[in-house]
């Protein structure tokens, strides 16, 4: 008799731990969510984002414009006639030239000026220092906002976030990296071809008629004076004068200068071209950042998925084995309880959690 009611209390203390475990997985698959929870995270988490990277365009265009203007001044006219009034001063004072730092090495007639020629030929500006800093602390602290207002409506739908939130901070922890490449790129592809292929495609007729039309002019003029000799030789006409050298003189300057002015027009300015290429480069690294959160929402999705399979598969297999008598080396059962230690194993009970 005392044996059978050891026994019965031993089944109702298992049945009661069945129960609990039975309890917490119910509690732990509701934060689990269902799937219809989850369908309406990507939305939400997409208008968040939408909104955030419209924030980041906005705020970020006045950094764009100033990165963009440093290309007026680097290598315009203000650096030229610097680099004039260096090279005048270096040929007044016959200095000796000291040891070039880095940059432009100089000249060979005066040690101490630049040299005009690397002058000329120097980038207008350095494309590594223009892409640099476009994203810094403030554009870094919008994409924290925006993955805090996605952890916060995963927490009001009763889901875990703390999971969801380290996979979309692992997404964007290089965001720095990965729009810094994206900007210097698309910098680069923009100062490589700027302006319109319009643009290009007239530059290139008016780079072929700016020595042809001088020369078609000055052949123009050769031919009347030739002419216009052998008819004065054999009394046939005028000696030419003043005025046929006036007007000569002024269509080859108009053939001249109408081919020049309308190329200059064409020019496509490089400060408007890295502006375009610093925006490419922004739109371009924040469609990458939004590319590496929606997978990790779906591989949070597809975590949490898996997880509620294996709870339910767990739960039913806790009401069954609640409804019928356990033997003590259950499998289930040991995972719930602690058993006593077996022969061969060291004193003390064997403890398996679930």
């Amino acid at each position: 008799m005392q044996e059978h009611a050891v026994r019965e209390l031993e089944r109702l203390g298992q049945r009661v731990r069945l129960l609990e475990l039975r309890a917490a997985l119910a509690a732990a698959l509701e934060r689990l969510g269902d799937d219809e929870t989850w369908q309406r995270l990507p939305a939400e988490m997409e208008q968040h984002w939408q909104r955030t990277c419209a924030g980041l365009r906005a705020g970020s265009e006045w950094l764009l414009r100033a990165r963009a203007a440093r290309l007026r001044w680097e290598g315009g006219l203000a650096v030229r006639a610097r680099n004039a009034v260096s090279q005048f001063s270096g040929q007044a004072r016959e200095r000796p030239a000291a040891a070039p730092t880095g940059g432009i090495a100089p000249s060979a007639g005066n040690p101490g000026a630049p040299d005009p020629e690397v002058v000329a030929s120097a980038p207008q500006g350095d494309v590594n220092a223009l892409a640099r800093g476009v994203w810094d602390a403030w554009a870094q602290g919008r994409v924290e906002e925006c993955l805090d207002r996605v952890e916060l409506g995963a927490a009001r739908a009763r889901l875990h976030p703390a999971p969801l939130r380290k996979r979309l901070d692992a997404a964007v922890h290089d965001a720095e990296r990965l729009v810094g490449d994206a900007v210097q790129s698309e910098l680069r592809v923009a100062l490589a071809r700027p302006g319109a292929a319009w643009q290009r495609g007239l530059r290139r007729v008016t780079g072929f008629l700016i020595p042809l039309l001088p020369t078609l002019a000055l052949l123009w003029v050769l031919h009347n004076v030739v002419r216009g000799y052998w008819r004065a030789s054999l009394g046939a006409g005028e000696w030419l004068g003043w005025s046929f050298a006036v007007h000569s003189l002024l269509l080859v300057l108009t053939a001249l200068a109408v081919p020049l002015a309308l190329d200059r027009l064409l020019k496509p300015s490089l400060e408007q071209a890295a502006l375009r290429g610093l925006r490419r480069g922004l739109e371009r690294g924040l469609e990458a950042l939004g590319g590496r959160l929606r997978p990790a929402l779906r591989d949070a999705e597809q975590q949490a998925r898996r997880h509620r399979e294996e709870g339910r598969a767990l739960a039913a297999e806790t009401a069954r084995a609640a409804l019928t008598p356990l033997r003590a080396d259950s499998p289930l059962l040991s995972r719930v309880v602690a058993l006593p230690p077996r022969e061969g194993e060291p004193n003390g009970a064997k403890t398996r959690s679930a």
